[in-house]
């Protein structure tokens, strides 16, 4: 999959399947969440990777032999795990969250922050596990390019300071994924509420999940904008060119 064939002036999105997002601008692609149902990519100049859970080696893998400048961004508290699994040292940057990693390409700059998400316990409610050494195990990302910043909530929960860990960051997208394990769709739409986004981002696990989504949205929230995508569709976000 590439992005090279349809440039675009503005901050854009493509949908790769699953929870992967390309954010893209000006020639530099950042792939959040790449996962084996997107498949390998040739065009990476970076990818985030949330946690454990994100770490789907032989596509990580093969993304970066076919990128050979990527690197991959990912919490410091999985490095030595990723390494274990076949991922070499010098293909990651490690952060945490609040911390800030730089890009350059071509003139351009784009930027990733780290926000820490949450796991659901076995009795469903949020923890973030934290420990001094190593930070926070699970992180989702944004991508800043000019004024435009795309959060991706990686596959975290919700949790009470979620809103305000993210508001001095403010948002224009937020991609947030709806599964058992992560968002309601009520909870995805209580996030944009509480943000007042301007846009939400839906990344539903299954067809069904994001009809309940569609639904929802506009029974019960027919002020907040949504963009929902097609599999492959690409989309400037208004008001970044």
């Amino acid at each position: 999959m590439s992005l090279l064939d349809t440039p675009s002036a503005g901050v854009s999105l493509q949908w790769c399947g699953g929870p992967t997002f390309a954010v893209r601008y000006r020639g530099i692609s950042f792939y959040m969440e790449p996962g084996a149902v997107a498949g390998p990519v040739a065009d990476a100049d970076m990818l985030t990777v949330g946690g454990k859970a994100s770490l789907e080696i032989e596509t990580l893998q093969a993304t970066l032999a076919a990128s050979p400048h990527a690197k991959m961004v990912l919490p410091k508290g999985i490095g030595e795990h990723a390494h274990s699994l076949g991922l070499d040292y010098h293909r990651m940057t490690t952060t945490d969250a609040a911390l800030r990693v730089e890009y350059f390409k071509n003139g351009e700059y784009g930027r990733i922050y780290g926000v820490p998400a949450a796991r659901r316990d076995e009795q469903g409610a949020p923890q973030l596990d934290y420990t001094p050494i190593g930070g926070f195990p699970q992180i989702g990302f944004m991508s800043r390019f000019g004024a435009c910043t795309v959060f991706h909530a990686g596959r975290g929960a919700p949790y009470a300071e979620l809103a305000d860990r993210l508001r001095p960051y403010s948002p224009n997208v937020a991609i947030i994924p709806i599964s058992p394990e992560t968002f309601t769709e009520a909870q995805a739409a209580d996030l944009a509420e509480q943000l007042q986004l301007p846009w939400l981002v839906p990344a539903p696990a299954t067809p069904e999940l994001g009809q309940r989504f569609l639904d929802h949205m506009l029974g019960h929230r027919p002020l907040q904008r949504f963009k929902m995508f097609e599999p492959g569709e690409r989309w400037e976000i208004p008001g970044t060119a």
